[in-house]
């Protein structure tokens, strides 16, 4: 209570310091002069006209190829620098004048040493931005783009800063719908019903990222990855951006996620749930003789013989992926209402259990059940 009656004398002292109907047209004609700024832009870059305002600014494929064939120091200057180089706070850091000088000699230094990036949309079209970062660029981007124009090196060329930001805001990664989507067969059956939903293609492989290479370099297949940490997809212009499973990008692309939609990964884990709904997924590694192991992987013919397991029809019996028709090394059994999976190691004495239950964590441990029991069989 003694918070809100603070915020409320607060706020009533500020309405009686200020006019808001000024404040409001203000701030129209604010918008207005950005929206008209936004607009020319626009138009310069399309046409490809070479304007005294418009900056040397690469795009991010060129920002990533110079960095990668001809790596030196690099500063980038975001939104945050500037409003400190504007004299201003930020949320993590205070507004300090010996910072700001630093800032600014670097910005506008000709020093061949050192790229400095800075913002490559505040110069180029946002037509493929999405709702959100269209209306950021509205409010902001002409009071950035001025402050750069006036601090700015006219005479040299800058990197795009947000070459690390290559998914955010962006409406789509204009993929084409004959593409892939890559998985491996023991991956989770959610993915399955989201490549359906968009219209892609399913390409299903045995474990291994190996299995993916060929499609990738043949730009035939936009995302791929497995059931562990890790994947593979294009950049937003359908160029191969790694031809490996990679922590890091998927990383980067979460935290893009988030920042993008202002939601958490679990939240929109949980919007996903609620519109395919809720599956629970486990992995198991079971210590095993190498005779067992030379059974899993020849088990197509007992497998054939379960027509239900945990109360649920089997409606596909398999042994070798779907995509690429290579084998397994053991099998998978589906229902309608879940599957399992069982693989015998390549490099270890262990066999691995995949299981996923589209309707509790008990389902799922009775499907577990019965995979095992299935193994003790053989």
């Amino acid at each position: 209570m003694k918070y809100s009656l603070k915020r409320f004398l607060k706020n009533l002292k500020f309405l009686l310091k200020h006019d808001l109907d000024k404040k409001d047209k203000d701030l129209k004609v604010d918008i207005l002069k950005s929206v008209e700024d936004i607009y020319y832009y626009e138009i310069l870059d399309k046409e490809k006209e070479k304007h005294r305002y418009m900056l040397d600014v690469l795009n991010y494929d060129k920002t990533i190829d110079l960095l990668l064939n001809q790596p030196k120091n690099f500063c980038r200057f975001g939104d945050g620098e500037i409003e400190i180089m504007m004299g201003n706070n930020i949320p993590f850091q205070k507004y300090n004048e010996e910072l700001k000088n630093i800032m600014l000699k670097i910005l506008e230094s000709n020093n061949e040493n050192l790229y400095v990036g800075i913002n490559y949309n505040y110069f180029h079209s946002i037509d493929n931005f999405n709702e959100t970062n269209k209306n950021f660029y509205l409010l902001y981007a002409k009071k950035y783009r001025d402050f750069l124009l006036k601090h700015c090196n006219k005479n040299r060329k800058y990197i795009a800063a947000g070459f690390t930001q290559l998914y955010m805001g962006l409406n789509n990664f204009n993929y084409k719908q004959e593409q892939y989507i890559g998985k491996n067969f023991a991956a989770s059956m959610l993915i399955d019903k989201i490549t359906d939903t968009h219209g892609y293609k399913l390409y299903e492989t045995p474990t291994g990222f190996k299995w993916f290479a060929n499609l990738l370099y043949e730009n035939k297949m936009p995302v791929a990855m497995e059931d562990s940490a890790g994947a593979c997809f294009y950049t937003r212009d359908n160029k191969l951006f790694t031809s490996d499973k990679d922590g890091i990008s998927v990383a980067l692309l979460a935290c893009q996620m988030c920042a993008a939609s202002n939601k958490s990964l679990g939240l929109q884990y949980d919007e996903l749930c609620k519109h395919y709904g809720q599956s629970y997924y486990k992995r198991l590694d079971i210590s095993i003789d190498s005779g067992i192991k030379d059974k899993i992987k020849k088990c197509a013919k007992e497998a054939s013989k379960l027509s239900e397991f945990v109360g649920s029809k089997v409606i596909k019996v398999q042994t070798q992926a779907s995509g690429n028709q290579e084998s397994l090394g053991g099998v998978k059994l589906v229902t309608t209402q879940g599957f399992f999976a069982i693989r015998a190691s390549g490099t270890e004495d262990i066999y691995k259990i995949y299981a996923q239950s589209l309707q509790s964590p008990d389902h799922l441990e009775e499907i577990i059940k019965e995979a095992n029991d299935f193994v003790a069989s053989l």
